[in-house]
């Protein structure tokens, strides 16, 4: 099969755009671009993969890499590559890509594939800073869970879950212990309720219910309700 580069991947709500400074917030729109970059170099890895580099701005500098699996006439992943080359395979699946959006020199985009050629599962850098600050899981074509790193120290403390594509759940750690304490759930979009952890024990101790006016769904109120409760 014939592997396109990408210019970007940004599926999942996020795009980050590629002329973008490192100061300049991402944009919330999806964009994908295929282009037919040049490419550099094709070769093996040590752990028995097919690495492509691509320079897609054609600046000199590799900026896409793509790792393939090479498979045999009856779609089995190879595990004797001796006396192969790599320019003759051509039966291959995806692995993963790596992409640098910025052209600055650093992966932005990790995004891993599946046996069937889909994602799975993908890490990025919003910030162009250099880590990883948000990480996105798919079940098929559909986001189901979004980790974000909010504050930039490495840690995961924001989780984000969907259903058919919907946001219905997003978990926090607002005291950066590690575990959530904080809860929002919604519903067709709307926030309902938030649960709050006071203790630390990881059990929802008090509810926010939120009124949404079904008339003018712009205006909201609370009301709060303090039980024991185990978070059901």
């Amino acid at each position: 099969m014939r592997v396109p580069s990408l210019l970007l991947i940004a599926a999942g709500g996020l795009a980050l755009s590629a002329c973008a400074g490192r100061n300049t917030p991402p944009s919330r729109s999806v964009t994908v671009v295929y282009t037919d970059a040049r490419m550099i170099e094709r070769a093996f890895t040590d752990d028995g993969l097919l690495l492509e580099r691509y320079d897609v701005n054609n600046d000199g500098v590799i900026d896409n890499y793509v790792y393939l699996q090479p498979m045999d006439d009856y779609d089995m992943d190879l595990q004797d590559l001796t006396g192969l080359m790599p320019y003759e395979i051509e039966n291959v699946r995806v692995v993963r890509k790596e992409i640098d959006v910025n052209f600055d020199g650093t992966i932005d985009v990790i995004r891993f594939y599946n046996r069937r050629g889909v994602p799975f599962r993908e890490e990025l850098d919003t910030n162009f800073d250099g880590n990883v600050d948000r990480r996105n899981y798919y079940d098929g074509d559909r986001l189901v869970r979004r980790e974000i790193d909010t504050n930039g120290d490495g840690t995961f403390d924001e989780r984000r879950h969907y259903a058919e594509g919907e946001l219905f759940r997003v978990e926090r750690d607002t005291t950066g212990d590690g575990q959530s304490d904080t809860w929002q759930f919604y519903e067709r979009t709307q926030l309902v309720r938030v649960g709050r952890d006071l203790d630390g024990d990881g059990v929802i101790d008090a509810w926010q219910q939120i009124r949404i006016d079904r008339d003018r769904p712009d205006v909201m109120g609370t009301r709060d309700r303090n039980q024991e409760t185990n978070g059901d």
